[in-house]
């Protein structure tokens, strides 16, 4: 989504190639809904964008419909990051999340 509030791409990511995506934008920002899966995601954007991670359910215009759609989620979403409404949850990086599962390995182990 731009500055005047147009949507400029929409992209599959189960599809996209993620690296490319982010070179093409490569000054831009990106806002992830935090999933179990958005690790993933935000690793290759982070190498390129500027890349902040929400928790959805603290978006009160999101989380107040029962049920919808992802494609209302991301909208929403980008609407509110554009008004610089979204708090940025922290998002550990891959050598973080390795030493967390080095450390859970080793107290289980030592129990």
């Amino acid at each position: 989504m731009d500055g005047a509030g147009k949507n400029v791409e929409k992209v599959r990511v189960e599809n996209a190639n993620l690296n490319e995506l982010a070179q093409r934008y490569a000054v831009a920002e990106a806002v992830l809904g935090a999933t179990s899966n958005s690790c993933y995601i935000h690793d290759p954007l982070s190498e390129h964008l500027d890349v902040i991670v929400t928790y959805r359910k603290k978006i009160n215009t999101i989380a107040d419909i029962d049920k919808k759609p992802d494609c209302v989620d991301v909208k929403e979403l980008a609407r509110v990051f554009r008004l610089n409404s979204v708090a940025e949850i922290y998002a550990p990086t891959r050598t973080v999340r390795t030493l967390l599962g080095y450390q859970s390995r080793r107290c289980v182990s030592c129990v």
